[in-house]
């Protein structure tokens, strides 16, 4: 029987018929072939080039081969930094899962993963690595200082509000565990009631803007603006109160509570424009519960505030307001 010829051989066949087994590479193969028209002295020069080339290890080739994202993890796990990597899988994780649950028509659909965003990964690498030293050493001031940092740059990219909001919460979990007189807890509690009245969660926000307020009062705090904290937080609860008033139905006794309770903190941020106004749908709410009496009060207050500071806009409203009182009156 024939033998089956190996991968390393081929069958000739001679002149005389017969079949023979040849070793493959052995045949002569055309200079020009391998060649390729260059000369001996081009040949030996790509040789030494050829030689010239670093040796790379498994790990320098899958450096070419991965993406920026995925040798930013390698490395941030060589280096250490297990919580880091965590954190930053689990960001990326969340925008994936939150894409497919929009769908393609979505406006999330279409915008940048932040897995193909280096600027965005490089920042998130350095600041997370930061705050997980700080950590380890106790040191949550300085942690709280890399997740602000984090937040105040995610919130001035439309895009990301999301990881704003994700850091501010941070803020406020690395300020809670700040030694000082509360003025670190008083401000990650602004940052993130601002941030949940944006996304239109009013009476999460009214909590944080509560605890802001409690930590400011007594306390000669200022912002860069050299507002006062503490009539600033007075602000901030009188506008909140307002919106969650504005939610409810006319007849709804909670309305006039939350109106009342704005009306009190507007008159304690000295903010006499604030007052007014906040004086203003305090009457309002009472003349459509059926009391034109106490509703006159309150108008006849945003009158005279609007007049003493000059508000021409707020004035009209005032009068309005006040003849459909007295026509209900009868007057």
């Amino acid at each position: 029987p024939h033998s089956v010829p190996m991968a390393s051989e081929v069958l000739t066949r001679p002149n005389d018929g017969s079949v023979r087994l040849k070793p493959l590479g052995l045949e002569k193969v055309p200079t020009k072939q391998w060649n390729n028209n260059r000369s001996k002295e081009e040949l030996l020069r790509i040789s030494e080039l050829r030689g010239d080339q670093p040796y790379l290890t498994r790990a320098e080739t899958y450096e070419y081969r991965n993406t920026f994202y995925q040798n930013l993890c390698l490395n941030i796990l060589k280096d250490g930094y297990h919580r880091t990597f965590s954190e930053l899988f689990h960001l990326i994780s969340k925008q994936e899962r939150a894409r497919h649950e929009a769908g393609p028509d979505s406006i999330l659909w279409h915008q940048t993963s932040l897995n193909l965003q280096k600027e965005k990964l490089e920042l998130l690498r350095l600041e997370l690595c930061s705050a997980e030293d700080f950590t380890r050493m106790y040191d949550y001031e300085g942690a709280h200082n890399c997740y602000f940092r984090l937040a105040k740059y995610f919130a001035d990219h439309p895009d990301d509000k999301w990881l704003s909001d994700h850091f501010y919460s941070y803020c406020l979990d690395a300020a809670l565990k700040i030694e000082d007189d509360g003025r670190f807890r008083a401000e990650a509690h602004y940052h993130l009631g601002k941030t949940l009245e944006k996304n239109g969660d009013y009476n999460q926000a009214l909590n944080h803007f509560k605890e802001f307020y409690k930590l400011c009062v007594n306390k000669v705090w200022y912002d860069i603006d050299e507002q006062k904290l503490h009539l600033k937080s007075c602000e901030e609860l009188a506008r909140v109160f307002t919106a969650v008033s504005d939610l409810m139905a006319p007849d709804d006794a909670n309305r006039l509570m939350y109106c009342k309770d704005a009306h009190e903190m507007a008159k304690e941020s000295e903010n006499k424009k604030l007052e007014g106004q906040c004086g203003y749908r305090l009457g309002l709410a009472y003349e459509q519960l059926g009391k034109p009496d106490t509703a006159l009060l309150y108008l006849r207050g945003f009158y005279e505030l609007s007049k003493n500071i000059n508000d021409d806009e707020n004035l009209g409203f005032a009068c309005e307001a006040m003849a459909k009182a007295f026509e209900r009156q009868g007057k």
